[in-house]
Formats: structure tokens, sequence, C-alpha cells
């Protein structure tokens, strides 16, 4: 990664903005205790994936089982109980999830490898709302105080979506 083009965020909890809702949005927390229970749905969101682009790193099920070994989650993103999505985290800086290029602090988390299919009947705004609720489940259902990620500069709407859940601009990357 070169830290010169990508875009460097920072949401402290106190800075997040919670947003209301009335649709049937959800997320379920995947980690090394329960993927082996979802691997179809996660198999199922890399097919997604490669059905909508064309991107190397899009995970296969040997790179699944080996970013879940590193300890990195996933939280699933599911509208009208239909997994369409989801969003990566762990303790440390890891950009691929396998490996780490940083430590973190406690009560620190990193996030991002955000995806949200087209090719599934959802509201405009649901990659806004599924941004808060992935980001509220890191700050409060796992007890962070701070969530760092970055933004590739060619991917402006996720830097927007990050913006509006609260987050600022800060280098942190070494």
């Amino acid at each position: 990664m070169d830290i010169n083009k990508v875009l460097q965020l920072r949401l402290l909890k106190d800075k997040f903005k919670k947003i209301s809702f009335t649709e049937n949005y959800s997320v379920q927390l995947v980690d090394i205790f329960n993927y082996k229970n979802y691997i179809s749905e996660l198999i199922k969101i890399s097919e997604l994936m490669k059905s909508e682009f064309n991107w190397v790193g899009i995970p296969d099920e040997a790179t699944l089982h080996r970013r879940f070994q590193f300890n990195s989650h996933c939280l699933l993103w599911i509208y009208n109980s239909i997994t369409i999505g989801w969003a990566w985290s762990n303790y440390n800086v890891t950009p691929y999830w396998e490996e780490s290029i940083q430590e973190l602090n406690d009560k620190e988390i990193y996030g991002g490898g955000a995806f949200l299919s087209k090719r599934v009947d959802r509201p405009s705004n649901s990659g806004l709302i599924f941004y808060n609720l992935t980001f509220d489940y890191w700050l409060n259902k796992m007890d962070n105080n701070c969530i760092y990620q970055y933004s590739d500069n060619w991917n402006r709407v996720s830097s927007i979506l990050s913006y509006k859940n609260g987050f600022d601009k800060f280098n942190y990357l070494n």
C-alpha cells in the first residue's frame, strides 16, 4: 500500500453520528469462533464481488479461512434477511486481513474492505446505513473508542460515507 495514495481516517467514539432508519437492516459478527457456520454466506459475497468487478484480491474460500485464522472479523450486512455485503475489521492494521503492518492500542480497531452488492434489491441509501451500523457495532458492541480506516484515492464513495458518520482525516499509518 502506498500511503501517499490513500486517505487516512479516524473516528472517535464521541464524534460518531448515529443515523435513524426504519428499514429492515442488521449486521452479524463473524469471527474465528463462528465463521465456519457462515462460510456459505461469505462465499456468496465473494461471488457477488466477482460478478460485479474484476479485481485481484477478491477472497476465495481458502483466503477467507486465512483471514479468520489471523483473527480478522467480518460484519455481514443483511437487508430483509438476505446477506448482501460485508465489512472487515481487526485489532491491528491489516490491509489484506491476513498479516499485520502496524499494531494499534487497546480499544482501537482497524476497519475496511466494505462491499455492498449492486445486484440486489435495496434502498439507495443502504450504503450509508450499513456503514453507520458497522461503526456503531465496532464502537459500542465491541467496546472500542477509536476506528481507523483508509480509503483509496479512487474510492470517493467510501470516504464520503465515512465523513457522514463522523470520521476526520487523520494520518495514523507509519
